[in-house]
């Protein structure tokens, strides 16, 4: 998978579970507040695409991506 792929794909997912959390607590309110609850059913989620996220984003930071600079051959005759 390529770096662009990687970071779409983990802020696609992000958003993904920032959005069935938001869901979630509008739905059921009274057990969706319990720091208990958070830490054993979102914390592992929001926890495991922010690393992913973070590794994209560290390796996009150490190699940019590159430009194609292919040299055309030179046609000699």
């Amino acid at each position: 998978m390529d770096k662009k792929t990687f970071k779409l794909f983990t802020l696609l997912g992000l958003s993904v579970i920032l959005g069935l959390h938001f869901f979630e607590i509008s739905t059921n309110e009274s057990q969706s507040f319990s720091i208990a609850y958070f830490m054993f059913e979102w914390l592992p989620l929001y926890l495991a695409w922010g690393v992913l996220f973070t590794i994209g984003y560290r390796q996009w930071q150490r190699n940019p991506p590159r430009k194609n600079n292919k040299s055309r051959p030179s046609i000699t005759h």
